[in-house]
């Protein structure tokens, strides 16, 4: 019985530790994905000015 409940803890301390490693991935993807779109936005916007790439 000692046994399946050890097995048991493992498996939940394995399964939120997985959950917290594929947050933050998720979220540090998240933070990638969003400076790239605003650095094209901010791009966009200052050819729409006129701006020369210098």
């Amino acid at each position: 019985m000692n046994l399946k409940m050890r097995l048991k803890d493992e498996w939940r301390l394995g399964l939120s530790e997985g959950r917290a490693k594929g947050r933050a991935e998720s979220y540090a993807e998240g933070r990638a994905e969003g400076r790239d779109e605003t650095m094209l936005s901010v791009i966009h916007t200052l050819q729409m000015q006129g701006q020369t790439q210098k």
